[in-house]
């Protein structure tokens, strides 16, 4: 079995680009190689329009983000988290190194097109920073410090998440069009994105709450369900790219479903990413082997059949009695 990288390293990453540069890359709203990022233009008008700047809001407000983790994946629950970010703590945070989850991807030359060390580059760049930013080494630390509340307030950010177990999502969410009335997954995104903002807004002094735009062509929906003052709400696509409280949540969300699956992979003598990692190659094989190892395969698969009907029909074979695993339609 390969050996697993883990969560709690404590070795510093390579490379780590300086404060001034990091803020000149939020105002900019480029890559480090002066590459543009898509959709700053589209941002910066929804934040206009709520009165503010892109300036204004990154670096002199008080601003509570919020992201998710684990749409439409397979293994991950579906997490979402809600960060509050002092106006005073920015700095600080770009000195860490923080932007959204996504781009922390391996291009060093080492790679050379190796899945397995692009994976490992990416989750040791999100781990390092998502420790220091909850305190975390265990998904097991998460569990008992939300037992206190689902507010955690630590040194850079008061953060709220909210974990989708895949056994919830799948009695909850049909994959294919649903009759009136039945829940959907745009309404569960939106009461639990709203039930973390809110935990979270009564507790600090918030200038704004930005949200990573889930549901496109109706955000208005996003703003009715969070219910608070809608101007002082922005909800716009590629937040996370954009804004900084949005980019913590985003990181925290994915440190928290790393710390998921090395404790499932722990637990199941798995290989997190022949057995996780490589959702692309979900194949017949790899589910009869995660099959034989997990006691109840429903609580660990999701409802996602979209990109991996090949297998369906060979999951639900296996079943044996435990219910279909896989909503097929009506």
């Amino acid at each position: 079995m390969q050996q697993r990288l883990r969560c709690g390293s404590k070795r510093r990453i390579k490379g780590m680009n300086n404060q001034k540069n990091l803020r000149e890359r939020y105002m900019s709203g480029t890559y480090q190689n002066g590459i543009p990022l898509e959709g700053r233009e589209t941002f910066m008008e929804a934040v206009s329009q709520k009165g503010s700047s892109f300036e204004d809001l990154n670096f002199n407000k008080n601003v509570i983000g919020s992201d998710e983790t684990g749409k439409g994946e397979v293994f991950r629950p579906l997490i979402v988290v809600a960060a509050y970010v002092k106006k005073e703590h920015v700095e600080a945070l770009l000195k860490e190194d923080i932007r959204d989850s996504k781009s922390y991807k391996a291009h060093d030359k080492k790679s050379k097109g190796d899945e397995r060390v692009k994976y490992e580059t990416a989750k040791k760049k999100i781990c390092d920073i998502g420790k220091k930013l909850t305190g975390f080494t265990s998904y097991s630390d998460f569990e008992e410090q939300r037992k206190n509340g689902i507010v955690m307030e630590k040194a850079f950010v008061t953060f709220a998440a909210n974990v989708v177990p895949n056994g919830v999502y799948n009695d909850n969410w049909k994959t294919k069009k649903t009759k009136k009335g039945d829940f959907n997954e745009n309404e569960l995104m939106r009461e639990y994105h709203a039930a973390a903002i809110n935990a979270l807004a009564e507790k600090v002094n918030y200038d704004f709450v930005v949200v990573d735009n889930f549901e496109k062509s109706h955000p208005e929906h996003i703003q009715d369900k969070i219910g608070l003052p809608k101007d002082r709400i922005i909800i716009a696509e590629k937040a996370d790219k954009f804004a900084i409280a949005v980019a913590c949540a985003s990181v925290i969300a994915k440190y928290l479903g790393y710390l998921y699956i090395e404790r499932l992979a722990a637990d199941y003598e798995l290989d997190e990413f022949e057995d996780f990692g490589k959702t692309g190659d979900f194949t017949v094989p790899m589910c009869e082997r995660l099959w034989k190892k997990l006691e109840n395969p429903r609580l660990f698969f999701r409802n996602y059949i979209k990109k991996f009907d090949n297998v369906i029909e060979r999951l639900n074979a296996m079943e044996e009695g435990l219910g279909k695993l896989y909503d097929e339609g009506e």
